[in-house]
């Protein structure tokens, strides 16, 4: 089974792609499929009124019969500049994963650090290459968007996971030395970064060009009490300790809830319809922080190319579209 156009590049695009491939890797006689398209098919012109450049399509050349902008549907751009959905199929199409096994603190080194160890399975996606000897791994620990600290493979005998062979894999420790005054406080997010680059130059990329890089999310658990432990900054800790504060009030209204307390910036409350669940009134000190009326929720994604049709007998807003447009 080879789809002839299983994923569409136009626009914002290959954000469901990994669905595809988890399929097909669940399926012995699915192969792949190709992708529409791989180059944006745009010719070089220039603005006579600016002088600038853009690329033109249907409807840039006085003609009467195209299909406006879509031949503009590739990875990426006439130029062979990547567009950000070339990235997501390079994630999707990385010959090397890495799954993670187990997650915990170790012994602490030096005082201020912390360490903690991590079990991965590294896999080989390649076919055809008896080993990963041609890449090099680098680990780091992020907290909270910030680089705290880097792993360090423990090798092992048999040439460790360099060894690993085509359609293979093998288990790996990892040792990472962090340092908690790097990590932001109360970090809503712990990951384990892995890239993977070319050792030496290949005739097709540099040393050191990316290969695959894999984030494996880790419960804050498994590094131990520190991160809760930080002191929170100054501001927070303030508000926290103010002699203000005090407990939140709730109350029911006919037809709504409000909610009321007060902190370091004064008396606050907060009221919510019971009807449609939207924003009615937010206030600090009886100061209105909503210009006026209610905050309504408005669920609204921008039109795509096939919302909008392509050449002149496509209609320019499809009964789709419209069920999502607000009433006018």
């Amino acid at each position: 089974l080879i789809p002839c156009e299983f994923a569409h590049a136009m626009g914002n695009s290959t954000g469901n792609y990994a669905d595809w491939w988890e399929l097909f890797a669940s399926l012995p006689y699915a192969q792949g499929g190709f992708i529409w398209d791989w180059a944006d098919q745009g010719l070089h012109q220039t603005d006579p009124k600016t002088g600038k450049h853009f690329w033109a399509y249907g409807g840039d050349f006085e003609c009467k019969q195209h299909d406006a902008q879509f031949c503009i549907n590739g990875l990426v751009f006439p130029d062979r500049t990547p567009h950000p959905a070339l990235h997501e199929v390079k994630h999707v199409h990385r010959p090397v994963d890495v799954a993670l096994l187990s997650a915990e603190p170790a012994a602490e080194p030096a005082a201020g650090k912390r360490r903690s160890a991590f079990r991965v399975r590294i896999s080989s996606r390649y076919d055809h290459l008896p080993s990963l000897a041609h890449l090099s791994l680098r680990c780091g620990l992020e907290v909270g968007g910030v680089e705290v600290g880097e792993a360090a493979p423990l090798e092992s005998g048999g040439g460790g996971w360099r060894a690993v062979g085509a359609r293979d894999s093998c288990e790996v420790d990892l040792e990472v030395v962090w340092d908690p005054a790097l990590a932001p406080y109360r970090p809503s997010e712990v990951y384990l970064a892995l890239c993977f680059t070319l050792s030496e130059e290949s005739a097709w990329a540099a040393a050191g060009h990316e290969v695959a890089a894999v984030q494996l999310h880790i419960d804050a658990a498994a590094l131990g009490e520190q991160l809760a432990s930080q002191a929170p900054p100054a501001r927070a800790a303030a508000a926290l300790e103010s002699p203000a504060a005090a407990p939140l009030k709730c109350s029911d209204l006919a037809d709504a809830i409000e909610v009321s307390g007060s902190g370091a910036e004064g008396a606050f409350s907060v009221v919510v319809c019971k009807t449609t669940g939207t924003l009615r009134s937010l206030a600090i000190n009886g100061e209105s922080l909503l210009a006026a009326g209610s905050a309504a929720l408005n669920l609204w994604r921008a039109p795509t190319d096939n919302d909008n049709g392509a050449t002149p007998g496509m209609p320019a807003v499809t009964s789709d579209r419209k069920e999502w447009l607000p009433p006018v």
